[in-house]
């Protein structure tokens, strides 16, 4: 069996792109909301003859299709999945331009003690989360307790529980985060999973100082979903169209004159800057050879990227290790970037409800 053959296999949408062609545009398939179709991109002088793979959405796709190239010696980036697992078994020809999740839960939980110690939260409020059954959800949890271990006093985690990814039916959950008697929701959710949790959360009357569902909360079909409901939802991203970089205006012109939509979420961007990546690799190494485009990879120091800290260098097991940005919305369908204080573009709001 060749690569080409397991990856269409794993991965029905796979495209097979010969050298110098150029691939068709995304077309996002509206008929769900936030169903996102398996998407891998194949460079290769033939199908018997792959050069490198760009890998397809989710950390669960991300998982199955890792094995395979230290199976066939060839250089894969994934710009969809971000969970550690991927990256800590030795694997010796896998990239990711997603930083760890780990790290966005441990961004969550900083975030918020800057609001402590600005005085727009009190010390020692207690922590409800909410985690999905998968290594992400794991990375998560384990992020946002590693930064309250060392901050002593800040926050205090009195609930936490998983759930399965793609669960219609959250009421049992939601009765538990009700009676722990929690001031902050934190949970880590896929987008389908935030739109039912966060609808069933509503319809139960539940009410926090401030709520997070990980990676998700500015979405386009959230938004329209679930209406003024997702007002003062923060989540902490890769990557934002607010970014104040000159090469992510560009970007943003650039996309939207090609699809003709600006894009509503990070993996535009992440994938753009594997492509990238990838093209320097192949470039600096002279060669379509794959063991030269994989040592370049691990070399490549690529600036004015798109992504946060505008560096993109593949860290220790290949996955990137970029900061995160933590973005919030506002009413009248806003969204603004709150954190880090270097890239901000609105002030992070405690929601009013929650003041009195």
């Amino acid at each position: 069996m060749s690569l080409v053959s397991e990856l269409t296999a794993l991965v029905p949408g796979a495209t097979v792109l010969p050298e110098g062609e150029r691939a068709a545009p995304y077309e996002r398939d509206e008929s769900g909301l936030g169903r996102y179709p398996p998407q891998a991109v194949v460079l290769a002088r033939s199908v018997d003859d792959v050069v490198a793979v760009l890998g397809g959405y989710s950390t669960a796709l991300g998982e199955a299709e890792s094995v395979m190239p230290d199976r066939y010696q060839t250089p894969w980036i994934t710009t969809g999945a971000a969970a550690t697992s991927i990256f800590n078994r030795g694997y010796q020809w896998i990239f990711g331009t997603l930083s760890p999740v780990d790290l966005l839960g441990y961004t969550t939980a900083e975030f918020l003690g800057t609001l402590v110690d600005s005085g727009r939260l009190r010390k020692g409020l207690k922590v409800a989360l909410a985690l999905e059954n998968t290594d992400h959800g794991v990375d998560y949890g384990n992020g946002i307790k590693k930064w309250i271990q060392e901050h002593g006093g800040y926050f205090t985690v009195v609930f936490s529980e998983s759930f399965d990814l793609g669960s219609p039916d959250f009421s049992g959950l939601l009765q538990k985060v009700k009676n722990a008697h929690a001031d902050i929701f934190l949970a880590d959710a896929h987008l389908q999973d935030y739109i039912t949790m966060h609808r069933q959360y509503v319809q139960a009357g539940l009410h926090h100082t401030m709520i997070s569902y990980g990676a998700r909360g500015p979405e386009t079909d959230a938004r329209k979903a679930l209406g003024d409901a997702t007002d003062y939802i923060f989540a902490g991203i890769w990557w934002s169209k607010n970014l104040p970089y000159p090469q992510v205006k560009k970007f943003v012109n650039d996309y939207k004159g090609f699809t003709g939509r600006e894009p509503d979420s990070w993996y535009a961007a992440t994938a753009y800057e594997a492509v990238r990546g990838l093209a320097a690799a192949i470039e600096k190494g002279g060669a379509l050879k794959k063991a030269t485009i994989r040592d370049e990879l691990r070399k490549l120091d690529l600036r004015e990227s798109l992504l946060p800290g505008q560096v993109l260098r593949f860290g220790k097991g290949g996955q990137v290790d970029t900061p995160f940005v933590i973005v919030q919305n506002k009413p009248g369908g806003r969204v603004d970037l709150v954190y880090p204080k270097d890239a901000t573009n609105g002030e992070a709001v405690v929601p009013p409800a929650a003041q009195k």
